[in-house]
């Protein structure tokens, strides 16, 4: 089995990791350090044992995900030894899918895996892993898992949305997930799978923390840079090849993957993840090898919301695309539903509320069509219903988050204010006394002309123990008087400022409203949680260094010797 140890600790490690189980598989070095059992979210989580030798007593271990009932995503590293020697039979894999405690005491969940790709830089060449960046590995089950819910492949569109946030709203933007280690100087992997909330680190930021250049748009970086009480967090030994995620949303876009980092975990340096926005051509070819092909069939429509006024029809343009890079999309079919609404549609091949596209779909290529809804029971007074469209094909699809489309109808005339509340900063001083910044931003949504938002008020709750000291709105009377009249798509942000002497986990809620009301009033309240270390922990409005795993280290460890321990963060 390949042995997974880093015995230099000046040196990054892999995060996979050798444990007592089976043979070796490879030196690493990521496990989550200051993370939590996970809550049970992501039952596509993935654990992977891989074990050469029977008569060792050591496997090694790596974490995952399942992409579909029976392909899962991990790291390349995870099949080289220290010695560079490729892991080449797939028979010496096992695969256990779900979350919670440990799925090894569960011989039931167990999946033998039937074949495996690696990218064809990486077939025999560990080192390459590294040095161009394409930590990643597909495998197929023996039979399906049912997991109920799968993530999705980020595009390149989430990674440059990264990059291009403002420092607080990258705080805890990321969620890491893994099997290994909770503790660098305790080898055995976590009885229960464990999450991490991280911060996205920006390329040049991370780039120039390593001092040796890492691919653009092949890996990304996460770390937590403000922690709380100097509490570590990280990812390490055997969480390689497992997900970092936006959010912690139970079915996700997946943004990388854990591959490496500093032996020691959570150190001064950020870890380093598979950027999967630019694997996925290898995913879609190896989908093929495998024989579980792949698409990306999304659903896009003109806006997100549609308003018009009571007991008149609104119509809906929609296209089904294939985003596919290589493979052509077989049975393209989508199906609706609706709730509150009357639906007929142009499309062709339609029978009932299920409608075939065409026979295929090549990449790049969509077909369009229109909805004409209107209420189910007609009335002069505003009402709302829902619109979902769900897509799907011969195949399966490895971005599935934008398969379905829900698309409320408004059917109304009035203005439609919605809020939302972000923490700015957050920090507390030498003397333990507390200030924070809040942006609250109010929008109208409706674009009907006429649909005016008269007085516009904001009620704002803060913390207890808390005071507003500033705010840029007309705050001398309660509520806040924001604008006089907010027009169609007009939005208007307010910034408050608070102090508190009692600095610790805090809640700031807002409600708006209008002198004339608006429709429907269901995003008309929101609240932020923040924490005064810098970090923010929670929002109900908004969309969180270390480890990596198993794998021959070769030029990376030259690299990354010479370069030294010293950050520049």
């Amino acid at each position: 089995m390949v042995r997974w140890l880093i015995t230099c600790a000046a040196l990054p490690a892999l995060l996979s990791l050798s444990t007592g189980a089976g043979a070796g598989a490879q030196e690493a070095s990521p496990r989550i350090i200051g993370g939590e059992d996970a809550t049970g979210d992501w039952p596509w989580a993935a654990l992977i044992e891989i074990d050469d030798d029977p008569n060792d007593e050591t496997a090694g271990y790596c974490s995952g995900m399942a992409l579909t009932e029976q392909l899962v995503v991990t790291a390349a590293h995870c099949f080289f030894d220290e010695d560079g020697r490729r892991v080449t039979n797939a028979g010496l894999l096992t695969v256990w899918v779900g979350s919670g405690s440990n799925p090894r005491q569960n011989p039931s969940a167990a999946r033998a895996v039937d074949s495996f790709e690696l990218p064809p830089e990486q077939q025999n060449d560990a080192d390459a892993l590294f040095t161009v960046g394409r930590d990643i590995a597909l495998l197929r089950l023996s039979s399906p898992v049912s997991p109920g819910i799968f993530p999705s492949l980020a595009d390149e569109s989430h990674r440059q949305t990264l990059e291009t946030l403002d420092q607080s709203r990258r705080d805890e933007a990321l969620t890491a997930i893994g099997w290994g280690v909770t503790n660098p100087d305790d080898p055995q992997l976590s009885d229960r799978l464990q999450e991490v909330q991280l911060d996205y680190v920006p390329f040049d930021t991370c780039n120039e923390a390593w001092s040796f250049q890492l691919e653009s748009g092949q890996m990304l970086c996460a770390a937590e840079l403000n922690p709380i009480n100097q509490q570590r967090q990280d990812t390490c030994q055997g969480d390689s090849g497992g997900p970092l995620f936006l959010g912690e949303d139970p079915a996700p876009y997946v943004v990388g993957l854990t591959s490496f980092g500093t032996p020691d975990c959570a150190s001064q340096r950020p870890t380093v993840y598979t950027d999967v926005s630019g694997q996925i051509e290898f995913v879609e070819n190896a989908g093929v090898t495998l024989g579980e092909p792949l698409v990306d069939l999304n659903f896009t429509t003109g806006r997100d919301r549609y308003y018009t006024a009571p007991d008149t029809p609104v119509t809906i343009t929609a296209s089904l695309t294939n985003d596919s890079l290589i493979r052509t999309a077989n049975n393209p079919s989508f199906s609706y539903t609706d709730s509150g609404l009357d639906v007929t549609t142009d499309w062709t091949g339609c029978s009932g509320t299920s409608c075939r596209v065409a026979a295929q779909l090549s990449p790049g290529a969509s077909s369009s069509g229109n909805f004409v809804v209107r209420e189910s029971v007609l009335s002069t007074s505003p009402g709302q219903g829902t619109l979902l469209l769900t897509s799907s094909s011969d195949e399966d699809d490895y971005r599935i988050k934008n398969n379905d489309r829900e698309i409320p109808v408004i059917f109304s005339e009035q203005a439609d204010l919605s809020v939302t509340a972000r923490r700015v900063v957050a920090e507390s001083d030498s003397d333990n006394n507390g200030q924070a910044t809040i942006d609250v931003t109010v929008k109208n949504l409706s674009y009907l002309d006429g649909a005016v938002a008269n007085q516009v008020e904001l009620n704002v709750t803060p913390p207890d123990n808390t005071s507003i000291t500033g705010s840029s709105a007309n705050c001398q009377s309660d509520p806040c008087i924001l604008v006089s009249s907010l027009g169609p798509e007009q939005t208007v942000t307010a910034r408050f400022t608070l102090s508190t002497s009692t600095p610790r986990e805090s809640t700031f809620s807002a409600t708006v409203s209008a002198e004339n009301g608006d429709f429907p009033t269901d995003n008309n309240s929101t609240s932020v949680t923040f924490n005064y270390a810098g970090q923010q922990a929670s929002s109900s409005s908004d969309g969180g260094g270390g480890g990596g795993g198993g794998g021959a280290l070769g030029a990376l460890l030259a690299l990354i010797a010479l370069a030294g321990l010293r950050r520049h963060l």
